[in-house]
């Protein structure tokens, strides 16, 4: 396997550097190609993209001294990149169904592969890609029968503003991205068809404008929005329930 040198941040960081955790799609402003990608730099902070390293993480990210969940961009927390875990569920069977949720995210769920978050430096926000998650038995095929289910998942990443001077860096030696890049989707996640834009473009070097997003017919778009509502609905009354149960 090969390799690559870079400089990381080290020790604790607090009080002034702007850091988040997000995914690097905004599935809110568009669940298929062209993607509009998620950027920590703002003009309220005065930060701009160069101001940023980026680590990749094909699963989830997690902090093993506190619960992170939630925080995006709160520097007031402490962060210390040695404490970051990737919790992997690429490439990994994940078991289907209704599962037990897990209020504790400061480890990774036993069906996932936890490996150090500094050790994805060399997979950033320029070279990720969505990757592809498989749950057993998940839902009924054509026949009657269960079967498993693959569905395309948008890695979480974590940016960091190495630009700010009050963060320490120090060289490490990494193992080279391994990216796999998946043939574009044809349909979205509700199972309606994509269609293609011939103007649009998926270039990650700025936002990218409503107009050109999406060629989806008004029919689909509003089939699609009566799903996001309903899924919303269906969040927040459990949201309701979930504490007035236990």
């Amino acid at each position: 396997m090969s390799s690559i040198t870079t400089a990381i941040p080290t020790g604790v960081i607090s009080n002034g550097p702007n850091w988040c955790i997000w995914d690097l799609i905004d599935i809110f402003a568009s669940d298929e190609p062209p993607y509009k990608y998620n950027e920590c730099a703002n003009a309220t902070s005065g930060t701009k993209k160069a101001d940023f390293q980026t680590f990749c993480c094909d699963g989830d990210i997690i902090d093993t001294s506190q619960n992170l969940w939630g925080a995006r961009n709160y520097s007031s927390y402490e962060l210390d990149l040695e404490n970051l875990v990737c919790c992997r569920d690429g490439g990994q069977l994940l078991p289907g169904g209704l599962m037990p949720i897990d209020t504790d995210y400061t480890h990774c769920s036993p069906s996932m592969n936890p490996v150090p978050l500094a050790s994805l430096a060399a997979t950033n926000t320029d070279n990720a890609v969505p990757y592809l998650v498989t749950y057993e038995s998940a839902r009924g095929d054509s026949t009657g029968g269960v079967g498993d289910w693959t569905r395309t998942e948008t890695p979480t990443c974590l940016w960091i503003e190495t630009a700010d001077k009050a963060v320490t860096m120090v060289d490490v030696t990494v193992p080279a991205a391994q990216i796999t890049t998946l043939p574009p989707p044809t349909t979205d996640q509700f199972g309606y068809t994509i269609v293609p834009s011939t103007t649009a473009s998926t270039s990650r070097s700025g936002p990218t404008s409503s107009a050109a997003a999406s060629t989806t017919s008004a029919a689909e778009h509003s089939a699609r929005m009566d799903f996001i509502t309903l899924f919303t609905s269906i969040g927040l009354c459990l949201g309701v329930l979930v504490p007035w149960i236990l």
